[in-house]
């Protein structure tokens, strides 16, 4: 279930590269594809682990939430 948390924010994050880019040419080649550098990748990585760790919470305690209204 993580799992599918993780990979939709690591896609968004990646889809909102490419907008980023095109709003921005001058910026696109070191925005296309993956990048050469690890450390970048990594801290993308960690971004998207910790936002899909506060969805999860989320919609896990959303009926709990909710029932407190």
């Amino acid at each position: 279930m993580f799992n599918r948390y993780f990979q939709e924010e690591l896609d968004n994050l990646k889809d909102l590269g490419g907008e980023f880019s095109k709003a921005h040419p001058a910026l696109a080649p070191m925005l296309s594809g993956r990048s050469s550098d690890p450390d970048v990748d990594r801290l993308l990585e960690g971004v998207a682990f910790l936002t899909a760790l506060l969805r999860q919470k989320l919609d896990d305690e959303f009926p709990e939430i909710i029932h407190e209204l």
